[in-house]
């Protein structure tokens, strides 16, 4: 995705070719005001192109923890993010995918764009403390800057386009854009979104 031309223009092509009837897109809260996300550029690839489609825009996903940042809370206790004392509205992938679901058997949804959230948004301290009490293992947050987050995954032989990505997406949380909370997610699914504890507490052994 980091490359959306060369990764999903063909794509998106040969859906047009057989008439698709819709494109459910799984983007990013507050990407029409960030052009320079990969994100933004498929959706806009996917409006030139004039496929029926439904944007969902969650924000930062729960999940990213028990995996893209699995290795520093498992070896280290640490979550080593570079998102400052920003807050992030954090969602729960399994809420996404909920809500895509529904979102493909209901034309309610169709040409129409998303913002779904968790219930609150939270600083990494907070993030820090929650996991600390439900695992009974002591996490702490480093902070580290932009600059020393990258070197890192690059040192650790991650592609340099996706590194590029989550830099870009963590400069933009420590804007302030990734705090919005809605409550879309609970009027779609008719239950409320999950909350940090419950996903914290449903992945302990990830963490562990």
């Amino acid at each position: 995705m980091a490359q959306p031309k060369k990764d999903m223009w063909p794509f998106l092509l040969n859906l047009k070719e057989k008439n698709i009837q819709q494109v459910v897109f799984v983007s990013l809260i507050g990407v029409e005001k960030n052009p320079m996300t990969p994100h933004h550029k498929i959706e806009k690839m996917i409006k030139e192109l004039a496929l029926p489609y439904t944007f969902i825009r969650p924000s930062f996903f729960m999940q990213n923890l028990n995996t893209t940042h699995q290795k520093d809370i498992q070896e280290d206790h640490d979550l080593f993010i570079p998102a400052g004392h920003a807050k992030t509205s954090f969602i729960d992938t399994r809420d996404i995918g909920e809500v895509a679901a529904i979102c493909l058997t209901s034309k309610e949804y169709l040409n129409r764009e998303i913002e779904i959230t968790g219930p609150k948004a939270l600083t990494y301290d907070e993030v820090a403390e929650i996991m600390t009490k439900e695992l009974q293992v002591p996490i702490t947050y480093s902070k580290p800057s932009l600059l020393a987050f990258r070197k890192a995954m690059l040192a650790r032989k991650i592609p340099k386009d996706y590194v590029n990505v989550m830099v870009m997406l963590y400069f933009i949380t420590r804007l302030g854009n990734a705090k919005k909370v809605t409550n879309t997610l609970a009027e779609i699914l008719k239950h409320p979104a999950t909350d940090f504890k419950t996903y914290v507490k449903d992945y302990r052994e990830d963490f562990l």
